[in-house]
């Protein structure tokens, strides 16, 4: 049986330099051919930007930096720059600017020899331009400002904005920069009732509260870190603490005692866990002794420093009518004087004492006035001598039901013990 013909040594040389020669023909024509391409959006780079800037200019960011290159050459080292565009240098040189204006520049461009192997040339190298808008540069420093345009549920309130930066720096076309009043960040969650933290982006406001377009302004932060605190709210009814006394007693209080306050309630708002305890609770903003003889009373209005009093009263007013009481004015010279300090003689100057009683009618004339008992207390007395004004407290004995109205003080003299 004859050999076919493939397996003849001849026919296998043959075939070998028919492949060789079609690949010698690819890399020729294919490979190592000349052609031309278009890169395209090559970026433009800056030189002396420093430079500009020092002479108050800036390059408006709406300029465009890119062109696009047509390069010639081997059709190998085409494709690998076309992948490596990054690679190719294209920069303009502004140092010799000294005005704002739109103006023309000339590129350099430069394409990396370890690239392409020199393989590679760039097409009209010298008609390579870029149109650059050159404006006056403008910086300020800008407050950052929050926004609150969501809502809150019922029963609870925001409070200030916490934002960190709270200024940041702006840069641009100075027309542009003139009109920035503010920076804003904007929070439109809804139904809040905790507090909210976020980072947002930041937006420029003109004076009339308009936005002012930022495309060409530069900042040294895009965006803030912002807490809006949340507060719960609580309407706090407002009350006083009375001592009974000068006829009044608790039997008869609610008969013969009116009163009114003003403010009667006040606005409150604070955390959940510190507004959630008071509710249904009442605030007593002080206390009145109804021996006194006073209709009108004013107190601070203290509150826990974890509360805010979002009414902004800090007073409030207690206007106090007895009714239904009678006075009557006894006459007693029992006065005492107790707790005499050391090292002096203590006599009194004053030796009666006029002194007002009130109750029922009914029972305010069997009040005789052996009962009254005038009583000095020198505890806390000045030493020195001389003659002074000494409080003293006087006490009415019997059932409560009648009572002292009134402060009263009388004369003593002080001497050196002998």
């Amino acid at each position: 049986m004859g050999k076919r013909i493939t397996d003849s040594k001849a026919f296998n040389i043959v075939l070998a330099i028919l492949i060789a020669i079609g690949l010698w023909f690819y890399v020729t024509v294919e490979v190592n051919s000349t052609t031309s391409a278009t890169i395209y959006n090559v970026p433009v780079t800056i030189v002396n930007e420093d430079v500009l800037t020092s002479r108050g200019l800036m390059i408006a960011p709406s300029s465009e930096l890119a062109v696009d290159l047509k390069v010639y050459g081997n059709r190998n080292a085409i494709s690998r720059i076309k992948s490596d565009k990054d690679s190719i240098t294209v920069s303009v040189d502004v140092a010799d600017v000294q005005s704002a204006g739109e103006k023309e520049f000339q590129c350099k461009v430069t394409v990396p020899y370890t690239a392409t192997g020199g393989s590679v040339a760039v097409q009209d190298q010298e008609s390579y331009t870029v149109q650059l808008l050159i404006e006056r540069m403008m910086n300020k420093q800008v407050e950052v400002r929050g926004n609150f345009t969501g809502t809150v549920a019922e029963g609870f309130r925001v409070g200030d904005f916490i934002i960190t930066p709270s200024t940041v720096e702006i840069k641009g076309p100075e027309e542009r920069i003139k009109n920035v009043d503010h920076a804003q960040v904007t929070v439109s969650r809804q139904d809040l009732s905790e507090t909210y933290t976020g980072e947002l982006s930041i937006t420029f406001i003109d004076a009339d509260g308009s936005e002012v377009d930022g495309s060409d302004i530069v900042t040294d932060t895009e965006s803030a870190s912002v807490v809006l605190p949340v507060y719960m709210t609580l309407d706090l009814p407002l009350d006083v603490r009375f001592v009974y006394g000068g006829g009044v007693t608790a039997d008869n209080f609610n008969d013969v005692v009116s009163y009114e306050l003003s403010p009667d309630s006040i606005s409150i708002s604070g955390a959940a866990e510190d507004i959630q305890p008071l509710e249904g609770s009442t605030k007593i903003v002080g206390e009145i002794d109804l021996s006194e003889l006073k209709d009108t009373y004013e107190f601070n209005l203290v509150l826990d420093p974890a509360l805010t009093n979002d009414s902004g009263m800090t007073k409030v007013t207690v206007k106090v009518k007895v009714s239904g009481l009678e006075t009557r004015t006894l006459e007693t010279n029992d006065i005492e004087i107790i707790n005499k300090p050391a090292g002096v003689d203590v006599e009194k100057v004053t030796q009666s004492l006029q002194v007002q009683v009130r109750g029922p009618a009914e029972l305010l004339d069997s009040v005789e006035a052996y009962q009254l008992r005038v009583v000095a207390d020198l505890q806390d007395a000045a030493q020195m001598p001389g003659q002074f004004n000494q409080k003293v407290k006087i006490y009415l004995d019997g059932d409560g039901k009648c009572g002292v109205v009134g402060e009263y003080s009388i004369v003593i003299k002080v001497t050196a013990a002998s």
